[in-house]
């Protein structure tokens, strides 16, 4: 889509930059366009719900995606060695077994961690920032992540959004009726709302759209039921594959866009294995812990356990719990009353 502002477009490089701009590293340094041989690897982060902001953008207007110089990869290139790089440089401390990379926005498959990758030429994986990689980390990873350090320098625009901007449309209802979306953009349609289809994670899949529309919503805790169209006549099945980089999706029309029904809050899911409860001892009330493999406390909330003493990294002894509100997480022994003694 171009933007109508009666000015010549500029005249973009294949990486979605504009051509007379000088370009940024995604480090906070500053580079000549590259020429022949190695160039930039372009990326895109992804969460299981969304996309994730990266710590090294390159554009002042698109924080989603950035890039890598081949350089910078350990050889021999392959998935595995690309994904440890892009880990450590987005401050993830998650093995890259524990990620999944795609070789484009429409690959279906992550590629295999032993498969070796070519980034010379203009051709190639990542090679442009309209066609950029993406590695999709899980979701407790992340939540575990380095802040990003402080950059200096202008970046450059991107121009993409000039390109393709498009939306998956959607119109919102509970089991009473059509409800406000939290996307609406419509004020006299406001059942009606869109999502941009970069914000859904590979792999592109009915189960994927939904979680991203969930997200956008603030209803991440009900379940739901997406159909085709508003008619309601045909179920969309989570593992149904959607081609939203394509002309032709569900969704693509503003007056044909897809239904989302929420339904109750789902269910609070317990491991069968943590049936034993314990009581949290605090009488000062509240502690939040600054790590997230640790339990913040809260004085007399009950949690779930195995029942198994352990030790992590520091000498007291401590067991792996569930609170109230599903978050699985360490406590230290001598801060619960155990199972026996709690009268629950």
């Amino acid at each position: 889509m171009t933007i109508g502002d009666g000015a010549s477009p500029p005249k973009l490089l294949s990486d979605g930059r504009n051509s007379e701009l000088a370009s940024s590293d995604g480090l906070g340094g500053t580079e000549p366009n590259p020429g022949p041989g190695p160039r930039y690897i372009y990326y895109r982060l992804y969460a299981q719900d969304g996309p994730i902001k990266s710590n090294n953008p390159i554009y002042s207007n698109n924080a989603f995606i950035s890039r890598v110089m081949p350089r910078s990869v350990a050889p021999p290139h392959t998935a595995a060695s690309l994904k440890k790089h892009l880990c450590k440089v987005e401050g993830f401390s998650a093995a890259p077994e524990s990620c999944a990379l795609y070789l484009s926005l429409s690959e279906k498959v992550p590629v295999d961690g032993a498969a070796r990758l070519s980034f010379r030429g203009d051709l190639g994986p990542g090679s442009s920032s309209l066609d950029p990689l993406a590695l999709v980390v899980g979701s407790q990873e992340s939540g575990k992540r380095s802040p990003a350090s402080n950059k200096t320098g202008a970046l450059d625009q991107w121009v993409g959004d000039q390109v393709q901007t498009r939306f998956v449309h959607y119109r919102v209802y509970d089991e009473s009726g059509e409800v406000t979306s939290k996307t609406s953009f419509d004020k006299d349609d406001t059942s009606l709302g869109r999502i941009n289809i970069l914000s859904v994670s590979p792999p592109h899949t009915v189960a994927s759209l939904k979680a991203c529309i969930a997200k956008a919503e603030g209803m991440t805790d009900h379940d739901l039921q997406t159909f085709e169209d508003d008619m309601g006549e045909i179920i969309m099945k989570d593992d149904d594959t959607i081609t939203i980089i394509t002309d032709v999706y569900p969704g693509i029309l503003q007056d044909a866009p897809i239904a989302i029904v929420f339904g109750s809050k789902k269910a609070t899911r317990v491991d069968r294995a943590f049936t034993k409860r314990i009581q949290i001892i605090y009488p000062s009330g509240t502690w939040a812990s600054p790590d997230p493999k640790w339990h913040s406390m809260k004085d007399k909330e009950i949690l779930q356990t195995d029942g198994a003493l352990r030790s992590e990294l520091y000498t007291y002894k401590c067991y792996m719990a569930i609170n109230s509100e599903g978050k699985k997480a360490l406590v230290a022994e001598c801060e619960v009353l155990s199972a026996r003694h709690v009268g629950v």
